[in-house]
């Protein structure tokens, strides 16, 4: 990824953007780049790019324990949501990767979740829900299972349905 963007940097007005992205991509995905500077990064883009944000949101979120893994998907699922909830690629791309995303957490670390057999059914449950419900429905349960409180905003997210 983070060459293609190097590639697209050639032929574009804005070399230096594509040639951003590529450091942020070729950062996040660098295992020994720590959790931290991916989230002091990701903040550093808050005004400039919500894409180069969420990419090293993304990169944080597979280098932490899964109280931090969800606090970082609260904090960018609704930046998310308002970009591409109405496109094929939230429904086929975001929303399975957070799916399988808990599944794997669910079963490589089951003593951080109070009911990690039925966190797991409840989340391959979310299958049939509609993809604005899916999301929801699932994290709300990763909080349950957790044991984390949302914040106001996190809440008032998770109990939003557009």
């Amino acid at each position: 990824m983070a060459a293609r963007c190097r590639e697209l940097a050639q032929g574009t007005d804005s070399p230096g953007m594509w040639n951003q992205a590529s450091d942020v991509m070729a950062r996040a995905f660098n295992p020994s780049i720590l959790m931290d500077e991916l989230k002091d990064l990701g903040e550093q883009f808050v005004s400039i790019s919500a894409s180069l944000q969420i990419i090293c949101y993304l990169g944080a979120m597979l280098r932490t324990r899964p109280e931090r893994s969800l606090k970082i998907q609260l904090t960018i699922m609704p930046l998310l949501e308002s970009r591409f909830g109405d496109e094929g690629a939230y429904r086929r791309v975001i929303v399975p990767f957070l799916r399988r995303f808990w599944q794997n957490k669910l079963k490589q670390s089951p003593f951080y979740f109070r009911l990690p057999q039925q966190t797991l059914q409840l989340i391959k449950g979310t299958e049939i829900d509609a993809v604005q419900f899916a999301i929801r429905n699932l994290m709300t349960e990763v909080c349950r299972s957790l044991g984390y409180t949302p914040d106001t905003e996190e809440r008032n997210w998770l109990n939003s349905f557009e």
